[in-house]
Parts: C-alpha cells; structure tokens; sequence
C-alpha cells in the first residue's frame, strides 16, 4: 500500500496597516451628516469606508474624512474639530466621520517649491488685491520681495484700518509668509498678524491649537534678509488678510509674498 503524502503551503497574508482603522481613526459621531466645505482637501468615489480610510493615511495633509455609503464617496478632509472655526451644521447627507487620534499640526510640505508656490505678489497681477487706506506710496509693483522700495500704509490712518487683502480664487493650503522691510529708507513693519476668509466679509484671526487669540508675529528689522513665517496650522482658505501692528516710524512699509503648500 503507497502513501500519499499531501503538503500545504500556508501563506501568511500581512494587512495593510488601515485595516485596522481604530487603531489611526476614531468616530466622531458629533460630525455625521455634516458639511465640511471649510476642510475639505478633495471628494474622491470610493465602494468602501477602508478604501476611504486608506486613502486618508496616503495623503499628507488629511487628518480626518467622511464617507457617504449611498453616493460611494469620500471626502478627505484637512485637520481636524480641534481646528475648526465654524459650528457644525448638519446636512443629512449620511456621512459618518472619522478623525485621527492623535492631533498633531499639520506641517506645510515644500512651501514655495514648484509643487507648492510662492505666489510672487506684485509681479502676478492676476491675483485681485485691496488695501484700507490710501497712500502715494500704494504702488502695488513694490510689495514685491527685493523691489527696490516697499509697499507703505498712510502714516495718518489709526493702525486698526491698515491691511491689505488678497484673493487666492480658490481655497488654498496656506503655508507660509516672507516678509522684507523696506530697502531705500529705515522703515518696517515690527510686528504683524493675519486673518483669512471664506467669503472676503467674515474674517478669523489666525491663531495656533489651544490659543484663543489672534497670532503675533514679530517682524523685521534687516532689509537685506527675508524673513520666512513658517505657518504650524496652515489656514485653507480663499482670502487672506495681513495686517501689520506696530512698525519702526509711523508709516508700516513691508515687502511680502505668500507660500502655499504642495497638495500631495
């Protein structure tokens, strides 16, 4: 009589690290059924809430997403409820939502990279562009960085109506400022904040996680240097306002440019 000897090979199959969604995600059933315009990085069709959850983990700037069963879609979203500005307001859409975790800032990849960009105000004149006061020294050309003056705010106008504004067109990934006094005479913009928008009307003070007031940055006081104001919670936003506080003369005068973020 022959033996048949029968050997198995077992594969040992390793998961991918989402599968186990509780371990990187949590629920948040507060966020169910809401619109998350404010965050949103991208909508992209999904069959799955895994697929969905995977795609999170492989985008960099994703902190949380919700998924819609009936529509197969996900949207990804930027941060997480810890940065939100806005109340939640439900849409009935069937989302469920799941954030990260841990809260950690998201860090602005490659600010003024190809992949990112700086936006290089006053040489781009696509970009719409306002300002509060006006001024002989309005000559939007020399807000450029290494312009060989500087954009000035009317020394006359109380320091709550000096800003200027600009319009992005879209949302973006704001990463970072670059800031330059000054170059033909002794004056700069010592400390300065910022806001963003939605819409150009309603304006939010930038701040950082767990802080209640508005940011102040310390400005510069070398007109050679420029001076890069790495953003820790970089804003997702259409608009945004800087604002300048206090200043060396009388009469804040600035070179500046904005950096957004690589999206991927």
């Amino acid at each position: 009589m022959r033996l048949m000897i029968i050997t198995f090979t077992v594969t040992c199959v390793v998961l991918p690290t989402f599968a186990s969604r509780s371990a990187v995600y949590k629920r948040d059933a507060d966020y169910d059924n809401v619109s998350l315009s404010h965050r949103l990085l991208e909508v992209v069709p999904t069959s799955s809430l895994i697929q969905c959850a995977a795609l999170c983990l492989r985008n960099d700037y994703c902190k949380s997403y919700s998924y819609t069963k009936v529509a197969s879609k996900c949207d990804l979203l930027y941060n997480t409820k810890k940065q939100d500005d806005v109340a939640p307001q439900s849409d009935g859409s069937g989302k469920v939502y799941y954030s990260v975790n841990t809260e950690i800032p998201t860090k602005c990849l490659l600010p003024g990279s190809s992949e990112g960009g700086c936006l290089m105000l006053g040489a781009n004149n696509e970009i719409p562009v306002v300002w509060s006061d006006m001024d002989v020294y309005h000559n939007l050309a020399l807000i450029q960085l290494n312009s060989w003056s500087a954009f000035c705010h009317d020394p006359n106008i109380i320091q709550s109506y000096r800003w200027i504004q600009f319009d992005l067109g879209v949302n973006n990934i704001i990463g970072a400022i670059k800031l330059q006094e000054r170059d033909n005479i002794e004056e700069y913009t010592t400390s300065f904040k910022l806001q963003y928008s939605d819409d150009g009307i309603a304006w939010i003070d930038y701040n950082e996680q767990g802080e209640q007031v508005a940011k102040v940055f310390d400005g510069t006081h070398d007109r050679n240097t420029i001076s890069v104001y790495n953003l820790d919670y970089p804003p997702v936003r259409r608009y945004l306002r800087f604002i300048p506080l206090t200043c060396n003369s009388g009469r804040p005068c600035y070179r500046l440019d904005i950096c957004r973020c690589a999206t991927s």
